[in-house]
């Protein structure tokens, strides 16, 4: 096969084909569905088990395996071949079981297995693989891999200082996701010392606010006098419409006002002590909440607008994501019903358990725009709310405790009606209290996100790093050479040699079930072999007919200690010198 150079390499290497110095092992791999696995380990203790492995790693477990040593791993689809940050190969030990969605390599025993799993997790794949929505790195194209074939004692010493550098690396990768991990316990001390009063302390005994429950009876009195201006108006468009009720449609009578209901003793006890200032109530105490706009509803002779609405993907934990926003059709009542005004506070009604009541503010990133029907709504009908510091509220563990013990909940899904939404305990304090707490949180996620962000930019910086050390490596630029090694041409020279010399297959699949079971009794060394044989026999029927028709490795280790009574009478035949018959 014709010679590929990708790039300058140090003189006393050499380019070959990755089939130069290693073996395409796909014949070991076998695919079963994952009914078919369960199937099959359902009842067996886990140390019975062995590990199915896939495109980018361990997919699950099985009662078999079909090998027992240490290959490389590399993707047939669905790897991710074109991230330079990310792992294309893998390696695997032991007793394992490999499925279709992999292919299976072994370095030859005199070229080092960890060097090539280096290699290919830089190789550059984009001449190499074909596909549009999943990439596919075929066994023909793997077989025409260049390959750089330094000295074998560099490849160790190549392989031990990647391996140096990298475990730096990884000390600093470790201490950043633990600064990470740190920051988003420190947005949540945040939260809580925030609305439960801790931080505005100071503040309140200075100052002496209006408690809270003043507010509450103020919204008990609003919602009584809008009623009242509601009934006004809607009696005037009554009498309007007994005169024209041939043309127009009956006005809508206004709801009751709604009862702010003090939550119960009971429902206090169990939430977090809150300032006496401070005084418990609902959400719907001084909101409107309603869902969203129901998907793939048929419309007959209406005429139809195209708007963009907000599906659960959008309103994220604190934030929204706008990225994908879809349209779709409504009537001009529909539209007018669900359109998004500045200041409404968004909520998911659930689906995985992470989403469950993720809230956000709504600040007319799109206009016009609806929420569909697992969106909930909550419009704030009060200017003694702040609504930020409700969509904040949100994120709080209060909030979340409350979210997921009212949850309808099935296998890993968890879902909140607009009841439970409802009736989500909160907090009331003065207005300037509030703006003091809102401006706080946002001082401190200010400085949290500033954080991150760095810690973000540091990560990628580490991963840009490691690649610059591969291609260091592999350029022959990571370490010292020395001269008087043996070169990498005879190197590869010698590995040609030693593939003609044992000219048998490196490793065959496992046989299981009745077929293993016939073939346990066979414990023929290769002597054996060579004197049952009336004649020369190839090293592959040698090999097929040994003990160590399973373990390649076993058995050129074998023939190495026997070669002395061993006699190739031909290229690739062997026969025993007749002193030892």
């Amino acid at each position: 096969m014709e010679k590929v150079e990708l790039y300058n390499i140090p003189s006393n290497w050499v380019w070959a084909n990755i089939t130069d110095i290693a073996y395409i092992l796909d014949h070991l791999r076998e695919p079963v569905n994952s009914k078919e696995r369960q199937r099959r380990i359902d009842g067996k203790e886990e140390h019975k088990l062995f590990p199915y492995y896939g495109a980018t790693g361990q997919v699950g477990y099985i009662d078999d395996y079909l090998t027992d040593d240490d290959y490389i791993l590399i993707g047939e689809d669905g790897a991710p071949f074109f991230d330079p940050f990310k792992s294309k190969a893998y390696p695997i030990s032991g007793k394992s079981w490999v499925n279709n969605h992999a292919h299976i390599i072994k370095a030859h025993e005199f070229f080092s297995q960890k060097f090539l799993l280096n290699y290919l997790n830089q190789f550059d794949y984009k001449k190499y693989v074909n596909g549009t929505t999943r990439l596919k790195l075929t066994k023909g194209s793997l077989e025409t891999f260049p390959v750089p074939v330094p000295p074998i004692k560099e490849q160790e010493r190549i392989t031990e200082k990647i391996d140096e550098l990298f475990s730096e690396l990884d000390k600093s990768v470790d201490s950043f996701k633990l600064i990470q991990a740190q920051l988003s316990i420190y947005r949540q001390v945040v939260l809580k010392l925030a609305f439960e009063g801790h931080f505005s302390s100071s503040w309140r005994i200075a100052n002496n606010p209006e408690p809270g429950i003043n507010i509450i009876e103020r919204l008990i009195v609003k919602n009584e006098e809008d009623y009242k201006l509601q009934m006004v108006i809607w009696l005037e468009q009554v009498e309007r419409w007994k005169i024209e009720k041939k043309i127009t449609t009956k006005p809508v009578k206004p709801k009751t006002p709604k009862v702010v209901a003090n939550l119960s003793q009971a429902q206090v006890d169990v939430l977090p002590s809150i300032p006496k200032e401070w005084s418990w109530t609902k959400l719907s105490a001084f909101t409107e909440i309603t869902s969203g706009v129901t998907k793939g509803k048929k419309y007959n002779n209406i005429e139809t607008f195209e708007v963009p609405y907000l599906g659960v993907a959008n309103v994220q934990d604190g934030y929204l994501n706008l990225i994908g926003l879809r349209n779709i059709s409504v009537s001009h009542f529909e539209l007018e019903k669900y359109k998004l005004k500045y200041g409404d506070i968004l909520y998911t009604e659930g689906g995985d358990k992470d989403k469950l009541g993720r809230g956000t503010i709504w600040k007319n990133e799109v206009s016009p725009c609806i929420h569909q029907n697992h969106i909930f709504r909550a419009r704030i009908e009060t200017d003694e709310i702040n609504p930020i510091f409700c969509a904040l509220y949100s994120g709080t563990r209060i909030a979340k405790d409350y979210f997921f013990s009212k949850a309808k909940q099935t296998t890993n899904l968890a879902s909140i009606n607009l009841s439970v939404l409802s009736d989500l305990p909160f907090p009331i304090m003065s207005k300037v209290e509030q703006d003091m707490i809102v401006n706080y949180i946002e001082t401190q996620n200010s400085m949290i996100d500033y954080l991150e962000n760095s810690i973000q930019k540091a990560l990628a910086e580490l991963n840009t790093l490691r690649q610059s050390v591969l291609k260091f490596a592999f350029n022959g630029k990571l370490v010292l050479a020395i001269p008087e090694e043996e070169s990498g041409k005879l190197l590869l020279e010698r590995i040609n040699l030693d593939k003609i010399n044992y000219q048998v297959k490196p490793a065959k699949r496992r046989i299981i079930n009745q077929q293993k079971k016939q073939m346990s009794a066979k414990n023929l060394t290769i002597i054996d072999v060579l004197k049952a044989s009336p004649g020369p026999i190839s090293a592959k029927s040698v090999w097929e007919q040994s003990k160590y028709s399973e373990d390649i490795e076993a058995f050129y280790s074998e023939l190495k200690k026997v070669q002395s009574q061993v006699v190739e009478v031909e290229k690739g035949m062997l026969s025993l010198i007749d002193e030892n018959r």
